[in-house]
Formats: C-alpha cells, structure tokens, sequence
C-alpha cells in the first residue's frame, strides 16, 4: 500500500516522506483492519465469507474461482472458465515485472506489521501458515 500511496502522492506533488507514509498507511490500514474485525462477527451468521489465502490464488486460481462463485450461488460455466484460463495465461504474474517490497524504505518492519494486523493475523493464522 505505501508504494501506490506514494505513487499517487508523486502525481501531484514533488514533496513526499517515505517514513511519514510508512506511518500513515500503517495507522490507517491496521486501524481499518481492527475495526472490520470487530464487526465481521455481527454479519457472519447471515451472510456468506469466504477467506482465502493469496497463496491458493497463486497456486490453483481455477479452484479458488469455483470456491468464489459457489459461495456466491452463481454458476461457473465452461465459457467462463475458459476465459478466466485464457486470461490467466495472457497475464502471468510480473508479465509487466516485478514489485519489490522494501519495508525498510517506508520505516517499517515486519514485527511491527505483525503487531498492527494482529487482530486479522490471530485469528487466520492458520489460513496464513502460521
């Protein structure tokens, strides 16, 4: 989040604090985070969640697209899963390069993103192989 906060940031302006931004998106996400766990629990019972680690979205994205439109009752038609495969194979991860993530250039480290998740963390952590 802190390189596309930063990247829209330089649009407009030639003044930028990466630790300033660190900080910011920190607060700002962690705070956003905490507050839908709290009250996540409230719409669990009547409405359908379905979590799903990126990492099943990098490694069977066909599976996890099924368990999407399941959880949602909509049909997952041949059609459709051949053009998400299609576009799948178009548009392989990095086909523009790759992002680099530099915690250390926005002032952050990973304790303390662990710290400021903890609330999502905690409770998925086994979805997050922890």
């Amino acid at each position: 989040m802190c390189a596309l906060f930063e990247a829209s940031r330089r649009i407009g302006s030639d003044h930028f604090d990466p630790i300033d931004m660190g900080r910011v998106v920190m607060e700002t996400w962690s705070g956003l985070m905490d507050a839908y766990m709290q009250d996540r629990p409230r719409f669990e019972g009547g409405k359908r969640f379905i979590d799903i680690p990126y990492r099943d979205i990098l490694t069977d994205a066909p599976t996890v697209i099924a368990k999407v439109y399941d959880a949602a009752g909509v049909p997952l038609t041949p059609t459709g899963q051949a053009a998400m495969a299609a576009w799948e194979t178009e548009n392989a991860q990095n086909k523009h390069g790759k992002h680099q993530y530099v915690l250390e250039r926005y002032g952050i480290t990973l304790d303390e993103i662990d710290r400021a998740f903890a609330s999502y963390t905690d409770r998925f952590a086994a979805e997050l192989g922890r």
